[in-house]
């Protein structure tokens, strides 16, 4: 009963929230004690326990359009675009290994170790996404 209790409560308040961006594009999650992440697909990312919007885009608005499409291509690819995926060593919505986020896994902190990555290792994100298409990792 518990079980379905607290499945109902948290569908009520996902589905909530997806009719509230819809409605207004600007949404602050109501009161939780869960720690739920909820991605807008363009502009921004509610955390509900912290009860902050986390501007996703700011880290990406240097990027050039083919940059950002193949930015978000290598994060569905690792991760289905979950920012707690994990896999072994690997971490996040870019899998990341743990040791480049230094213990902050926070999506803010994904974003920024991803670019910093990104940027030393192939200079954009489309060559990172050529590397990717050629070894099947980046």
């Amino acid at each position: 009963m518990k079980l379905r209790k607290a499945f109902v409560m948290t569908f009520g308040i996902i589905l909530a929230l997806g009719i509230g961006m819809i409605a207004n594009n600007h949404v602050q999650a109501s009161a939780s004690t869960k720690n739920i992440t909820i991605k807008h697909s363009r502009h921004f990312v509610i955390n509900k326990k912290n009860k902050h919007f986390l501007h996703s885009h700011d880290a990406d608005a240097s990027l050039s359009k083919n940059d950002r499409s193949a930015k978000k291509w290598i994060a569905w690819n690792e991760s289905k675009d979950h920012y707690r995926a994990h896999n072994g060593i690997y971490y996040g919505k870019y899998q990341l290994g743990i040791s480049l986020l230094h213990g902050d896994y926070s999506p803010d902190n994904q974003e920024a170790c991803a670019n910093k990555y990104v940027k030393s290792r192939y200079g954009t994100w489309s060559n990172a996404k050529r590397h990717w298409l050629r070894y099947n990792w980046y």
